[in-house]
């Protein structure tokens, strides 16, 4: 028996010392002899914003399936920073054309799951090959509409596990490696991958914030990019979330709430943390943030000025993972979008420099182009390519404050509701005695 830092008590057939992105990393390989209780994970979860419900989550899923264990582990984010974070790792058993077959996966849980969906791939051993498709990349990662969707407290672990199983049963994500070929000398083959795949060539999953003033065409960019109806065309004062397939794409497209000419020292509130939020309901995180202008309207210094200070809400890093849209494109007529950029002057043209001179034309008005979105679509994939393939992440302590100050609201609205309620129902009660009197 070997004690780990974290307290936990367990047997192991192999110690793995992994090498991964310059940092070496101690990996375990659990037996089925590992013991596993509430106190230790409560011990080894120390640092996790909602402990006693992963937890919960994690005792629940490991008693009904009794290979996957815990472990603790260093996960290394696309921007380079690294988390230590619980992953479960081992096999599920998945039911395909009549035989039952263990599938290895492993799930990251994040420090502030439940609110936030684990981050999933699965671990092929040297036996076996990674069969890509809509829910599997190259790289093994998962990606299923369950976790596009995640809202606690309905979604959870081990729903999430049934509906791999399901989904895998109709599409395994692996298949034996045929003899002929060597065998597998990748990192997952050792151990789980803990960073998103760089340098991807062919996209599959494709997630869009778009971020722009009230009445600029977000919605129906939106609709245009999806290929279909799905966003009210009616302001909204949150975000918008809708999702499809699109050219072999899963593409997800967040929509903003939009602001006026107000500066964002002088906003709502509520309006700047649904922009903060807008990048956090495509997790891990958005590959592009398309900021929406309307070519008939003017652009000079002051709207200059307010645009910037939104977008700055997400940090200076955000800049790099933009593309200006404009939009009403009919309206420029022959005048090609570089004669109205270089017409509008040094305030679009400083917009446009910052996003890196990505900016695309749309005419909501002519949906039956679809040359429009092809070139769109390819747009994002060369800037998702020019950023090693890798999404935009908020700061994740600014992220979790703001979803305490939401929290702490709601609980606050909730007892003022009560308050009323009580309210009413003594005057209620003091007008019947006043009706029998």
């Amino acid at each position: 028996m070997t004690t780990w830092s974290s307290g936990l008590e367990l047997s192991y057939t192999t110690h793995l010392l992994l090498y991964v992105s310059g940092v070496w990393c101690v990996s375990f390989c659990w037996s089925k002899m590992a013991v596993v209780t509430e106190a230790t994970l409560k011990n080894m979860l120390k640092q996790y914003k909602y402990r006693d419900l992963t937890v919960h989550e994690i005792m629940n899923v490991i008693s009904r399936h009794k290979d996957l264990k815990p472990v603790m582990d260093t996960y290394l984010f696309t921007d380079g920073s690294t988390s230590d974070l619980v992953c479960l790792t081992g096999t599920i058993p998945v039911s395909y054309r009549g035989n039952v077959y263990n599938i290895p996966v492993c799930l990251w849980l994040l420090d502030t799951y439940p609110h936030n969906p684990p981050i999933c791939f699965v671990k092929p051993t040297s036996t076996m090959m990674i069969k890509t498709g809509k829910q599997i990349d190259a790289h093994g990662k998962i990606f299923l509409s369950y976790m596009h969707e995640w809202k606690h407290p309905q979604s959870d672990l081990y729903g999430l596990i049934q509906v791999m199983i399901v989904v895998f049963g109709e599409e395994p994500p692996v298949f034996s490696r045929p003899t002929t070929q060597p065998p597998y000398q990748g990192l997952q083959a050792a151990g789980p991958p803990n960073r998103e795949p760089a340098g991807d060539s062919s996209h599959s999953d494709l997630r869009i914030v778009l971020l722009g003033y009230k009445k600029a065409g977000k919605s129906s960019s939106g609709n245009i990019i999806l290929n279909r109806e799905e966003f009210d065309l009616k302001t909204s004062a949150q975000c918008v979330k809708r999702q499809r397939e699109v050219a072999d794409r899963h593409i997800t497209v967040i929509e903003a709430p939009g602001w006026w000419t107000t500066p964002v020292d002088q906003s709502s509130e509520l309006l700047k943390e649904e922009i903060l939020l807008s990048v956090s309901l495509c997790p891990p995180g958005p590959h592009i943030v398309l900021l929406v202008i309307r070519v008939d309207r003017r652009f000079k210094e002051d709207e200059r000025k307010v645009f910037q200070g939104y977008v700055d809400l997400l940090s200076e890093r955000v800049w790099s993972h933009t593309i200006v849209l404009f939009t009403h494109g009919d309206f420029l007529g022959d005048t090609s979008i570089e004669q109205h950029i270089e017409s509008e002057g040094e305030d679009l043209q400083w917009l446009v420099e910052k996003c890196g001179n990505r900016y695309h034309l749309l005419n909501n008005n002519n949906r039956s182009d679809e040359t429009q979105i092809k070139d769109l679509l390819e747009k994002i994939e060369e800037t998702v390519t020019e950023n090693n393939g890798c999404h935009f992440e908020m700061d994740r302590k600014i992220l979790q404050e703001m979803e305490e100050r939401r929290r702490a609201e709601k609980e606050r609205a909730e007892e003022r509701m009560k308050r009323m309620k009580k309210q009413r129902e003594m005057i209620r009660s003091q007008m019947m005695r006043g009706d029998k009197l």
